[in-house]
């Protein structure tokens, strides 16, 4: 099969609903400093929004923890179902997933980012054969030029998560992508080769906006009165905005306040990153100092995530939780119970085995 005809291929599972679970990525941590350096906190319950794009939503954590539901009439994966060789058992299969919100109509992995250099974590099940994963970046106008790829040696015996991250400006503002990530089987038939697919679409910051829905403008609201807040805006500040929001619906006031302090504190972070990594990079580093700055990061990651949700920024907010997942288990694993319930009776309880495994996944 040739790269156009597979792309090809894709595309028409994706717009059908067959493609594997796109359950499925998780892209961005905003990394306005392209630092290597690694994120020290996740998000905790807070008052998020649902998503947008037609989805019902689930509310987790006391309905203080909005995300949307998974699709739930998709196939796990696409690997060659019923061909003997492939590096996945026949019953691991569903386990090949990338953690990400699905939305929309037709169904499709939705990894909004303002990040420049966003990720996508995928999980790796247990095998006996991976010879390598590969990742394409493609526009969704133009899916025969990759605008990226990579390649990810030895993954043969080895399962947890996989971290696949852009370079820096790798994506065009207001450009919808596809992308493609395969795990390249033993022997020379492709056709066994599990892939999973999903849309990533890099935000202007500038035109963020707030949907004008009364779930949406609700948990706004509540979140202005303090209630599982993180937003660091002056109190009397945040209860004149949500005065503003009940008394007369002024939500284009209220969005451009709250946009303009989310672009301030994606500087603050970015500064913030510049100096942790300076700090580690000093041979006489000063250990209490350090501490100091991650807790300031960890504070400041708890409140981009909580922005990043009212401007439907769930590529970020994902990556959040996934990043922080060590220092705050309980959030990532409200972040899976959503994605992946328990109870769904379509997938023999594969759902319910993959949600264990994430939860303790190591990074590979």
């Amino acid at each position: 099969m040739t790269r156009q005809q597979h792309l090809s291929w894709q595309y028409l599972l994706v717009l059908v609903g067959l493609c594997p679970s796109l359950n499925p990525a998780i892209a961005a941590v905003p990394d306005f400093t392209s630092t290597d350096d690694s994120l020290d906190s996740g998000i905790s319950q807070s008052g998020l929004p649902k998503q947008d794009r037609g989805q019902p939503g689930s509310t987790i954590g006391g309905g203080t923890f909005n995300l949307p539901e998974t699709d739930r009439g998709q196939p796990e994966s696409t690997q060659g179902a019923g061909k003997r060789g492939g590096c996945i058992p026949q019953s691991d299969k569903g386990l090949f997933r990338v953690v990400l919100p699905v939305a929309g109509d037709p169904s499709l992995a939705i990894a909004d980012t303002i990040s420049a250099a966003p990720s996508l974590w995928g999980y790796v099940p247990e095998n006996d054969g991976i010879v390598k994963a590969e990742f394409k970046l493609y526009e969704r106008n133009n899916p025969n030029v990759d605008v990226y790829s990579l390649v990810i040696e030895d993954l043969s015996d080895k399962s947890g998560l996989l971290q696949v991250t852009l370079p820096n400006n790798t994506l065009a503002a207001n450009t919808e992508y596809f992308w493609d990530l395969t795990f390249i089987c033993k022997g020379d038939d492709r056709s066994v080769d599990p892939y999973v697919i999903g849309s990533m679409t890099r935000q202007n910051i500038y035109q963020l906006s707030i949907r004008n829905e009364a779930a949406v403008i609700d948990s706004l609201v509540a979140i202005l009165k303090g209630q599982n807040s993180y937003l660091t805006l002056d109190a009397a500040e945040t209860s004149r905005l949500a005065i503003a929001l009940e008394s007369s619906g002024n939500l284009p006031m209220v969005e451009a306040r709250l946009r303009d302090h989310l672009i301030a504190l994606q500087n603050d972070y970015a500064k913030l990153n510049q100096s942790i990594l300076k700090l580690n990079q000093n041979p006489n580093i000063n250990m209490a100092e350090l501490s100091l700055l991650k807790a300031q990061r960890s504070d400041m990651l708890l409140e981009l995530a909580q922005l990043s949700a009212f401007f439907d920024l769930w590529g970020d907010v994902a990556n959040f939780l996934a990043m922080g997942r060590a220092d705050n288990p309980a959030e990532w694993n409200v972040l899976l119970e959503s994605l992946f319930p328990q109870d769904d009776p379509t997938t023999d309880e594969k759902e319910d085995r993959l949600l264990r495994l994430l939860q303790t996944a190591p990074d590979l």
